[in-house]
């Protein structure tokens, strides 16, 4: 059920797909993988229910996000990661809520310097969610998306959980509002 694929494996429902894998009910992909209902996806895995996303990782029911990991209900987002419902922002971590913000972290104003310096050492963990339930059987269509969100995190190892406590402007309340895990805080 499927058209105008190449170079793809694993692809059902879906059109216009270029070197991708694991592609479902979704159109303009390329370059992807465990991609499901998502469309206009590039340089980008494990994408659930999203318009596009380029160069993006682990992005839950979002639109618009270049170069983001970790990333539910965001829209116009660049070079954010794990956020949760926040809107029209670039250069944000572990931010929840924040609307039209600048290099963030846990929803508080830092430098350009502070902030590419806390991401760098965050990318040495990413990418630490699973949106989407293993994709064991590659007869079935897709996995479902998990929605329990607070076993979305359950990848994460512990020195990930160590290391955020030690970040400037830590704020555990922010961390439960994108994690919601609290007994590891």
């Amino acid at each position: 059920k499927s058209t105008d694929v190449d170079d793809s494996g694993y692809v059902s429902g879906s059109d216009d797909v270029r070197d991708s894998h694991y592609v479902c009910l979704s159109t303009f992909v390329d370059s992807s993988k465990h991609i499901n209902k998502s469309h206009n996806i590039t340089d980008s895995t494990d994408v659930y229910d999203t318009t596009y996303a380029v160069s993006s990782h682990s992005i839950f029911v979002s639109r618009n996000v270049v170069n983001c990991y970790d990333i539910r209900y965001g829209e116009n987002l660049s070079d954010c990661f794990m956020c949760v419902d926040c809107t029209n922002s670039n250069h944000l971590f572990c931010c929840h809520g924040v609307d039209d913000g600048e290099y963030m972290i846990f929803n508080e104003k830092v430098n350009e310097k502070q902030w590419q310096m806390i991401v760098n050492q965050y990318l040495r963990f990413a990418p630490i969610t699973r949106i989407m339930e293993k994709w064991d059987d590659f007869s079935a269509e897709a996995p479902p998306a998990i929605y329990n969100y607070s076993t979305h995190y359950l990848a994460a190892p512990d020195k990930f959980w160590t290391w955020l406590r030690t970040l400037p402007n830590y704020t555990p309340q922010v961390v439960y509002n994108i994690t919601f895990r609290r007994g590891i805080l």
